[in-house]
């Protein structure tokens, strides 16, 4: 665990420290958020991705051969990183279409990092493993389309919620 917390943290430091503000629609990355925080601190790194950075962030990830992940930014609360957007490319589909996804960067075992579903009457871990992108899969925020309901990401000392309306 502590490697990959060393890993981690040699990555993230590599990049920028952003000032996104919270309890407005922000679009980090080209992805519509809403963060909000009560009794925590959130900040936010944006960094380029290498060509295994992903795996080194998240150990647990599986995404499809075709995925490429170019750019992040990852979210921390008091200091220890819970989740990183990432956004990149299908070079599969031939004018390579954008892609985006939301990885869980703690233990998913330990339930950090919650994602609510069917307006919030479920409740599950966020996982790094749904193929093709990965975690939680995104992509259809990227279209442009400004009727789009934001993501919203809410932290407290103890949980970590997101709300991406399926």
């Amino acid at each position: 665990m502590k490697d990959t917390l060393n890993q981690q943290a040699e990555i993230i430091d590599r990049g920028k420290q952003v000032e996104l503000p919270l309890n407005e629609i922000v679009h980090p990355l080209d992805i519509p958020v809403i963060f909000s925080a009560k009794d925590c601190n959130l900040t936010f790194h944006e960094l380029d991705l290498g060509a295994n950075d992903l795996q080194a962030l998240a150990p647990d990830v599986v995404v499809s051969d075709t995925y490429e992940y170019h750019r992040t930014i990852v979210v921390k609360r008091d200091g220890k990183s819970m989740i990183a957007f990432c956004t990149g490319v299908d070079s599969l589909t031939p004018d390579n279409l954008p892609i985006a996804a939301i990885f869980n960067l703690t233990k998913p075992s330990r339930l950090k990092v919650l994602v609510l579903t069917r307006g919030g009457k479920r409740i599950h871990a966020l996982e790094n493993y749904h193929v093709p992108s990965g975690g939680l899969e995104l992509s259809r925020l990227l279209s442009g389309n400004p009727n789009v309901e934001p993501v919203q990401i809410f932290s407290n000392r103890f949980s970590f919620f997101i709300d991406a309306r399926d």
